[in-house]
């Protein structure tokens, strides 16, 4: 069987598309609920933060509310911004 590399980068583009578009789900809705009470916790605003971190606002309260994910290096900085562990945001 002779695969081309036109149709694995097909495959490959495809995947990547899937795991972008990825619904949020109930452990998304947790971690976002945890980074509000952490924010609100040391009286910082939605805007502040966000950009602290270099997101926009709105996608930040999306993040909150549990409608959009958030990348692995976001959590990160996150954390480290509101000082709390990553554990934190899944405990």
């Amino acid at each position: 069987m002779v695969i081309s590399y036109e149709s694995e980068f097909s495959a490959v583009k495809s995947h990547n598309i899937r795991h972008l578009t990825a619904k949020a789900s109930s452990i998304d809705g947790h971690v976002g609920g945890r980074i509000r009470e952490a924010r609100t916790s040391i009286a910082l605003t939605g805007a502040e933060l966000a950009a602290q971190i270099g997101i926009a606002e709105d996608r930040l309260a999306r993040v909150e509310e549990g409608q959009e994910r958030i990348g692995s290096g976001e959590l990160f900085d996150l954390a480290s911004h509101l000082e709390r562990p990553i554990s934190y945001f899944f405990s």
